[in-house]
């Protein structure tokens, strides 16, 4: 199972897209560790929103798309949305 996932560091009010096959606290333990890289920066990284896909491709392109929209306004909305849905 393939993940896409958005963190968000308070520290750096900054939001964070990746996908990945690990299991998502374990990539945020790492994203919290890492010594290289843009979440080196900041050791406070939160996981805020993640969505599952079957292939690696389609997690991906769902990736490129939210990338696309460089709106933080729509990344809350959709953080927002999966939390009124739980």
């Amino acid at each position: 199972m393939f993940k896409f996932y958005i963190v968000y560091s308070k520290n750096k009010d900054r939001y964070f897209l990746g996908v990945t096959t690990d299991l998502l606290q374990d990539r945020v333990d790492y994203l919290n560790t890492t010594k290289y890289g843009y979440t080196s920066s900041a050791s406070d990284w939160t996981l805020v929103y993640f969505e599952l896909f079957k292939t690696k491709e389609e997690a991906h392109n769902r990736k490129t798309q939210v990338k696309a929209w460089k709106s933080r306004v729509l990344i809350e909305k959709l953080i927002n949305e999966q939390r009124n849905y739980l």
